[in-house]
């Protein structure tokens, strides 16, 4: 039964995301459709095919928040749509190229102007950050996950430098978002699951902040207050 249970739910979501896509195709480009698809009906629509309970503790100040670069921990493909239906204002991801070419969702995710890195190309991924760069400037959050990959422990990898970098060169704020609990609904190399999944928001690190640190010791600083966020949430 559980088996056939969790076949029906990568069917609907499988479902969803072709809809979304196409939807994305069509309307993505325009601001306010895009919002709607990703935080009214993706990303709610798979929170609840999966039967995930979120717990949010989100900063009220982020209503007033400029345009900046959110960072999390990965855990799951489920940050994902976890983000994007807490936080309050439609998000921008730096994804992996080969995400561009998978049917309907990479088609959506293009339409919508998502930014795709080749990893594998140091000048490609360099030209990629500074479209990031512009696309902030233009009033949009860019969210980043500096481990790179999703990890299947519960340390964190190292944080690659590229956000950083960004960050520092353009002048954007960090705002760390910690995510506990999606690594129980769809872990790497896992099946999916019904779990109830914490998000909370920490202090950004502001410009001036920015600006007095080398990337290392930014990269540092952003590391530990993700993980003291993490542990916060799991203690409890």
């Amino acid at each position: 039964m559980e088996t056939t249970i969790r076949l029906i739910r990568t069917v609907l979501i499988s479902v969803m995301t072709v809809i979304s896509g196409t939807l994305s195709v069509l309307i993505g480009w325009w601001k306010p459709g895009y919002y709607f698809i990703s935080r009214f009906f993706w990303s709610p629509s798979l929170l609840g095919i999966a039967n995930l309970k979120i717990k949010k503790n989100i900063s009220a100040e982020l209503k007033h928040q400029p345009p900046c670069i959110f960072y999390a921990n990965h855990r799951s493909h489920f940050d994902i749509p976890v983000m994007m239906y807490s936080l309050p204002r439609p998000l921008y991801f730096l994804a992996k190229k080969e995400l561009k070419s998978v049917p309907f969702l990479g088609w959506g995710m293009a339409a919508i102007g998502m930014i795709f890195i080749d990893r594998k190309d140091r000048a490609s991924a360099i030209k990629s950050m500074d479209l990031a760069g512009n696309q902030i400037k233009k009033g949009k959050s860019i969210v980043s996950f500096p481990e790179g990959t999703r990890s299947d422990k519960r340390e964190m990898q190292a944080f690659k430098k590229g956000a950083f970098h960004l960050a520092k060169s353009q002048s954007i704020p960090l705002v760390p978002v910690a995510i506990s609990g999606t690594d129980k609904v769809l872990p790497k190399h896992g099946k999916l699951r019904s779990s109830t999944v914490t998000i909370v928001t920490g202090e950004p690190i502001n410009v001036d902040q920015i600006g007095k640190m080398s990337i290392e010791e930014l990269r540092k600083e952003a590391k530990n207050r993700i993980n003291n966020l993490l542990s916060t949430l799991e203690e409890n």
